[in-house]
């Protein structure tokens, strides 16, 4: 919900500036050279604040709108690491590395355990209260130019909430793995239900987001004998409902 507010697309999430492929490509990397669990969650983790830091570099170095440029600098950055994600696959050993790689890929709770999680707990925490205390200042960045008159630093909050966003998405993702649709699908049901701003669904919008992907995960131990990547239930789930509602023909963009 922070992206689609911040950049004023409803299609907007954590794969537009490359955070997911940044935290995906620092997995790979892990899986290929140090082959410990903790350590390729320490390397995901790493590469999402490397796909931070690349979109804020391409960002100053660019002249225009700066909306505009933090878009083209992520799409810039998810090509780059989606690449070298594809080279790395390539030259990984197919019968253990590459089989790790795609299942790794595909998103799941398989390898979490509650002292992996405690790692990133504190900077979870961290960015959620911060994001939580910047949800009327975001909220007002949603309403464009006006945001300047109503003595918002449209700039620094943008800054701000980007930056915890990332952080808390690369917290996630270190240890689950980028699963899919969540951060896309949840803001839209939300809107759905409540047709409330960001500042009044902020905390909603998090206990229907874990609500949902603890349903998912449930669903993929117990539909099989053998456990289900997440991203496989909440792509189907997410693509329904999203399909359910077109059909039905209410407004999701």
């Amino acid at each position: 919900m922070v992206f689609q507010t911040i950049f004023k697309n409803s299609l907007a999430s954590p794969d537009i500036i490359g955070t997911t492929s940044g935290c995906s490509l620092g997995a790979i990397l892990g899986i290929l050279f140090l082959n410990d669990v903790l350590m390729i969650e320490l390397s995901s983790f790493i590469g999402g604040l490397l796909s931070l830091f690349l979109v804020y570099f391409l960002t100053r170095r660019s002249k225009g709108n700066e909306i505009v440029n933090l878009l083209i600098s992520g799409i810039i950055v998810q090509a780059i690491f989606t690449s070298l994600i594809m080279a790395f696959k390539i030259v990984a050993d197919p019968y253990q590395q590459l089989p790790s790689i795609e299942y790794w890929l595909m998103g799941g709770f398989a390898d979490a355990s509650w002292s992996n999680l405690l790692i990133c707990f504190v900077l979870i925490l961290i960015s959620v209260f911060i994001l939580y205390r910047l949800r009327w200042s975001i909220q007002i960045i949603g309403f464009g130019q006006e945001a300047n008159t109503l003595g918002v630093d449209v700039k620094k909050i943008r800054n701000r909430a980007l930056i915890f966003s990332i952080l808390l998405v690369s917290s996630v993702v270190s240890v689950a793995g980028p699963v899919s649709w969540v951060g896309l699908l949840v803001p839209h049901m939300i809107r759905l239900w409540t047709n409330q701003p960001i500042s009044k669904n902020y905390v909603l919008t998090l206990l229907v987001g874990a609500v949902f992907v603890l349903w998912c995960d449930n669903i993929a131990r117990c539909l099989f004998t053998i456990e289900l990547p997440i991203s496989i239930v909440t792509s189907f789930f997410g693509a329904l409902y999203l399909a359910i509602i077109f059909r039905r023909g209410k407004k999701v963009i």
